[in-house]
């Protein structure tokens, strides 16, 4: 049996507040990964054209294929699996363990990485805000620059010694790494 309730108005029986939401302008959730796909290609191009051991009858396919999975799937173990495979293929240079290019190259692996990290966020249906998208771009501005530079130096110095090649990669990495960790708090 129930009551009706006195002097107590239901829930259900009061008006929903008025809401009212404007984004800015927006990015489809494909175009990031159209992006994804073209920046990963061109990693896994740019490796394996540094690579010499390897036929382009196996290296061609099995891109292919990592980059299929990356844009279908753009999930962090992918990723994983696309940067390690474009690292596989640098170690078949003829300046192996250390090809300056390596330096050259880290910055499109980072803009993979944030851009899988988006993709795998934002489906092919949704949209993102570019404010959004670009909200850490003086972070990534200085990583990228910064690898650049080291790249840049790595390749004046490459009639070096391999030694010296490991030093400055060397520098290179715990720059890169104490410029991305800076500033974070834990959560990606």
């Amino acid at each position: 049996m129930s009551r009706p309730l006195t002097g107590r108005t239901r829930l259900a029986d009061r008006p929903l507040p008025r809401v009212t939401v404007e984004t800015g302008p927006t990015v489809p959730g494909w175009a990031l990964r159209v992006a994804l796909g073209a920046a990963a290609a061109l990693l896994l191009a740019g490796a394996g054209a540094r690579t010499e051991e390897l036929s382009t009858l196996l290296v061609v396919p099995v891109s292919l294929a990592l980059v299929t999975l990356l844009v279908v799937r753009p999930r962090p173990a992918v990723v994983g699996v696309v940067l390690v495979a474009s690292g596989v293929l640098l170690l078949g240079s003829s300046l192996a363990p250390f090809d300056p290019w390596a330096l050259v190259l880290a910055p499109l692996a980072y803009l993979v990485t944030r851009l899988a990290w988006w993709a795998d966020h934002v489906t092919s249906s949704a949209h993102a805000e570019r404010a959004a998208l670009a909200a850490w771009w003086r972070r990534d501005a200085v990583v990228v620059a910064g690898t650049l530079g080291l790249g840049a130096i790595a390749l004046v110095a490459s009639g070096a010694s391999v030694a010296v090649g490991v030093l400055v990669g060397g520098i290179a990495l715990v720059l890169l790494a104490s410029l991305v960790l800076q500033g974070q708090d834990g959560r990606v």
